[in-house]
Formats: C-alpha cells, structure tokens, sequence
C-alpha cells in the first residue's frame, strides 16, 4: 500500500471522526457560553490529543498482526475489520433507538446542561475522553491503527498519513473555534445555527455515517479474509 492508498483509505474514517455531533455540539455550546473560549481551545485540544494518542497506540499494537500472505490476503486483519464494521453497524441501531430523552427531546440536549459553566481543565478532559472513552471513535480509531500498521510504506509516508487523517478528524472541531478567535461577532449567529440543527438532526446525521462506513468496513474486510 503507498502514501496515496494509506491517506485514501484513512480519510473515509478521518471523516466519521470529525463528523461526531456531539462533540460539535459541545465546542460550539462552549462558544456560545460567557467567557466559554477558552473552554472551547481546550476541549479542541483534547480532541486532537484523543485523536493522536488513539491511533498511536492502535498502529502500534496493529504492527503485532501477521503479515499478508503472498496471495494479499490478511485474515486476521479482515476479521479484526469485520468486527469493526458489524459493531459500527450495532452502534448506529443502538444511537437509533437512544436518539430521544424519555420526554422526547433530543438526546443531544442534554449536553446543554453538562456544558454549563465547565472550565479549561475539565474542557480538556472532555474533550480527550470523547474519543478514547467513545466507543464509535474507539472503533473507528482501530481500523486507523489496523490500516497504519499493516501499510508497508516508509516512515515518511506514514507519518503524512497520520497528519492527514488527524488533521481531517479535527476540523470540524478546530474550524469554530479558529472562527471565533478571528471574526467573534459575525461568528454568534452561524454558531447558533449550527447548535440548533446539531440539537435537532445531530443524531442522524451520525447513524447515517456510521451505518455507510460500517458497510464498507465489512466489505473490505471480506475481501482480504
């Protein structure tokens, strides 16, 4: 697998990482907050260090893994990705059947009562446990690791995948928080926008992207089986 093949086949998984409404919801409330900027950098930085530390360790553990046979076939990395699809797709059912609070209310409104006056250090913390202690980023993060670890390219290469792939995952994060810090008035009302679309169709929106990378997951992992 080259450079351009790792990066093609980590963006997919970069893009379901960044498109986590919750976590939009949660900067965003932060900017919307008094004083909430500074909680926003954080939990942004705590995301981005969720991102890094996850992959890491999954490449890491991934390089363990039997090599590919001469034939291109690598079952036990098919079935490793297998499973992350099926769970993916067990993910999206269960996010399905949760997206509502027993008075009917978005499940994503509950996060306007968590986000409510939390602080830097904490922002952080958020921000790093929504992708180590989630587990759609979790899974989604090994099948970043599995891809990384069993690519035969040089470092170089890797390491420009990596970037890609965190950058990508990140953006949807870093952006409001970049748009705040250079235009903060004209950013209040897009902001607001957002909030209330993700409060609304959040959840959707995250079942539909689960439910396609699920798919694909499974289908490549039967064909390297």
């Amino acid at each position: 697998m080259d450079g351009g093949a790792l990066i093609g086949t980590l963006l997919p998984t970069g893009v379901a990482v960044t498109l986590s409404p919750l976590p939009i919801a949660a900067v965003v409330m932060l900017l919307l907050s008094a004083n909430g900027h500074r909680s926003a950098v954080a939990f942004a930085w705590g995301w981005v260090t969720g991102i890094v530390l996850g992959v890491l360790v999954l490449a890491v553990a991934a390089e363990a893994l039997p090599s590919p046979d001469a034939t291109g076939h690598d079952p036990v990395s098919g079935v490793l990705t297998i499973v992350s699809g099926v769970v993916l797709l067990v993910l999206a059912a269960w996010q399905w059947t949760r997206r509502r609070l027993p008075d009917g209310r978005p499940a994503s409104a509950r996060w306007v009562r968590v986000l409510d006056g939390i602080g830097v250090r904490r922002a952080a913390l958020l921000g790093v446990l929504s992708v180590v202690a989630n587990p759609k980023n979790l899974v989604l993060s090994l099948a970043a690791g599995v891809a990384i670890g069993e690519s035969r390219d040089g470092v170089p290469d890797i390491v420009v995948a990596i970037v890609v792939y965190v950058l990508v995952g990140a953006v949807a994060i870093v952006v409001p928080v970049a748009a705040v810090a250079i235009a903060p008035v004209r950013s209040a009302r897009p902001l607001d926008l957002v909030r209330r679309a993700l409060l609304r169709h959040g959840v959707v929106v995250l079942v539909v992207v689960l439910v396609v990378l699920g798919v694909v997951e499974v289908v490549e992992g039967l064909r390297q089986v």
